[in-house]
C-alpha cells in the first residue's frame, strides 16, 4: 500500500526577474509522488489551490495572477502520489511586500516592508538595495533580522528604486 508524501516544503517564495512570484521547493525523489499541488492564501486560514506542477518538471510554479507590487502573498504545497492520495498541505510561506515614502525632511525616503515569513529559523539581517535603474540595484545598507521592518534613506534626490532582501539559511535548489 502507497502512503502519499507528507514532508515537502516550500523553501522560499519570491519575486523572480520578470517581476513574477515564485514558489520554490526542493522536491523528494523516488517516493511515488505524481505531482504537486500549489495553494495560494485568499482570506484567513484559507487557501484555494492555483496550479499543480508535474513531479518529473523543475520545483518551481510561478504565480500568474500575483501582483507582488500590491500586497504580500501566502503559498503552501502539497503531493499528490500515484494512487490520486493527497498529503496534507505544508506550513506556509509569505512574500515579502516593501513601500516607500517621503520622509519628514527632503532628501529623506522612508522605506517599511511586511517581513518574510515561514522558515523555520530567523533572519538574520535584511538588505538593502538602492540604484537608478531597477535592474541594477547594489547594497547600500542592512538592518537586523529582528529590528522593526523599516529603514529610512536620506539623500535622496532622484527618482530611485529600492529592492528589500535576505540571505536563505539553506541553500534552496529547485529540483
Amino acid at each position: 500500500v502507497q502512503r502519499v508524501y507528507e514532508d515537502e516544503v516550500v523553501c522560499v517564495a519570491s519575486v523572480d526577474t520578470s517581476q513574477k512570484v515564485i514558489i520554490v521547493w526542493q522536491k523528494t525523489l523516488d517516493v511515488g509522488t505524481d505531482h504537486y499541488i500549489i495553494y495560494r492564501q485568499t482570506a484567513t486560514e484559507i487557501y484555494d489551490p492555483i496550479g499543480n506542477v508535474p513531479a518529473n518538471v523543475l520545483s518551481v510554479f510561478i504565480d500568474p495572477d500575483a501582483d507582488p507590487y500590491a500586497r504580500p502573498y501566502r503559498y503552501k504545497i502539497s503531493s499528490v502520489d500515484t494512487c490520486g492520495n493527497v498529503s496534507e498541505e505544508s506550513f506556509y510561506h509569505q512574500t515579502m511586500h516593501l513601500a516607500t515614502n517621503k520622509g519628514a525632511l527632503a532628501g529623506e525616503i522612508n522605506l517599511q516592508w511586511v517581513p518574510y515569513e515561514g522558515m523555520a529559523s530567523n533572519i538574520d539581517q535584511y538588505y538593502i538595495y538602492k540604484g537608478l535603474d531597477p535592474l541594477n540595484l547594489e547594497i547600500v545598507d542592512s538592518v537586523p533580522g529582528d529590528n522593526p521592518p523599516q529603514y529610512t534613506d536620506t539623500g535622496v534626490f532622484d527618482t530611485t528604486y529600492y529592492k528589500i532582501g535576505f540571505q536563505l539559511p539553506e541553500i534552496c535548489d529547485p529540483t
